[in-house]
């Protein structure tokens, strides 16, 4: 079950040159189902109709899409990793490309007290993870690899693997990278582009890049490659 979570922005800072970091809180997340690794949510981009998605309980799935659907001029919905999960406190890690999006926009100019709706799992009813796809099973060789959108993911992926899988970050800035022990490449492409011995990888990067990177590591058993961010106006 996923619902729509009601939070006030508690901080915000710049873990990096390229990071905004927006932390968020409220009791309505005393339901959020932590569920570690590569967990999406999905925020409600602030602006006009948005505050009104939510309730003084978290909605459900079902019925704050369907008031979204119903809105003249819906809200922008992004889909993020969260960075970290405390006790009634999240930390979500925005990337600004060059030409920043509606969500990474608003980080950028957003103050502690302001209001972000989140979507994400709900304990209430949790039947197992519902937004990760960190899935190796028995696999001990591993490869986590991303750009820097993908870089909460992965950051929270090695937290969570036992042993030492081999990670690359592909990052304009090496001061970007933010995962310990991670190896810094200028392309993901270009990295990837020998035999890997492996048996299950994971991959996140710019979404005409995937079929590529699966054509690359088509010798590996196991390959969860998917799209973070899409180059050009959405």
């Amino acid at each position: 079950m996923r619902s729509l979570f009601r939070t006030t922005v508690r901080a915000v800072t710049r873990p990096s040159p390229g990071f905004v970091r927006v932390t968020v809180g409220g009791p309505q997340l005393r339901r959020f189902a932590a569920e570690g690794a590569d967990q999406r949510v999905k925020v409600v981009v602030p602006g006009p109709g948005a505050s009104g998605l939510g309730g003084p309980e978290p909605v459900p799935l079902a019925e704050w899409r369907a008031r979204w659907r119903a809105l003249p001029d819906r809200p922008a919905l992004r889909t993020y990793t969260v960075a970290a999960a405390r006790p009634e406190e999240l930390d979500l890690d925005f990337f600004v490309h060059a030409a920043p999006g509606p969500a990474s926009a608003w980080a950028l100019e957003a103050r502690p007290g302001e209001e972000l709706l989140i979507s994400g799992s709900d304990r209430r009813a949790a039947t197992g993870p519902l937004a990760v796809q960190w899935a190796p099973g028995a696999a001990r060789r591993l490869l986590v690899a991303g750009d820097e959108a993908a870089v909460p993911a992965i950051r929270a992926i090695v937290r969570k693997v036992a042993g030492a899988p081999i990670v690359l970050v592909a990052a304009a800035d090496p001061a970007d990278v933010l995962v310990p022990g991670a190896e810094h490449v200028a392309s993901l492409v270009a990295a990837l582009d020998r035999p890997w011995p492996v048996d299950y990888a994971w991959v996140a990067g710019e979404t005409s890049q995937i079929a590529e990177i699966r054509r690359l590591l088509a010798g590996v058993p196991v390959v969860q490659a998917q799209g973070y961010w899409t180059s050009g106006p959405r």
